[in-house]
C-alpha cells in the first residue's frame, strides 16, 4: 500500500506541478493583456492631455488678445469722453453749425411728372 501511495504521490506531485505551471501561464498571460490595456489607456490619456494643453494655450492667447482689445477700447472711450466733455463746455453758437443747402430747379420736371401721372389716372382700364 505504501508503494502504491508512493506512485500516486509522485503522480499527484506531477499533476500539482503541471497545474501550478498552467496556472502561472494563464496568470502571466492575463497580466500581459492587462499591461497592453493599460498602455493603450496611458496613450489615450496622454493624447487627451496634449489636446487639453493645446486648447488651454489657445484659450490663453485668445484671452490675451481680448484683454488688449478691451484696454484699447477703454483708452478710446476715455479720449471720446474727454472730447465730448470739451464739446459740451463750448458755447451754443460754436457747437452748432447751420448748414443751408440751396437747390436749383432747372426744369419743370415735377409738373411734367404730375401731368403724366394724371393722364395715366384718367385712362379707363375696363375699355382696354
Amino acid at each position: 500500500m505504501f508503494a502504491q501511495l508512493q506512485i500516486y504521490k509522485n503522480l499527484i506531485l506531477g499533476v500539482a506541478v503541471a497545474a501550478a505551471i498552467a496556472g502561472l501561464y494563464f496568470y502571466i498571460s492575463g497580466l500581459k493583456s492587462d499591461i497592453k490595456d493599460l498602455k493603450i489607456t496611458v496613450l489615450e490619456t496622454q493624447n487627451k492631455l496634449v489636446n487639453e494643453k493645446r486648447q488651454s494655450s489657445l484659450y490663453r492667447t485668445t484671452l490675451e488678445k481680448q484683454s488688449k482689445q478691451i484696454e484699447q477700447l477703454e483708452a478710446h472711450t476715455k479720449i471720446a469722453k474727454a472730447k465730448l466733455k470739451k464739446w459740451k463746455s463750448k458755447p451754443p453758437d460754436i457747437k452748432y453749425k447751420v448748414i443751408y443747402k440751396t437747390r436749383e430747379i432747372k426744369s419743370n420736371d415735377c409738373k411734367d411728372i404730375k401731368s403724366t401721372i394724371d393722364s395715366i389716372r384718367s385712362i379707363d382700364f375696363s375699355s382696354l
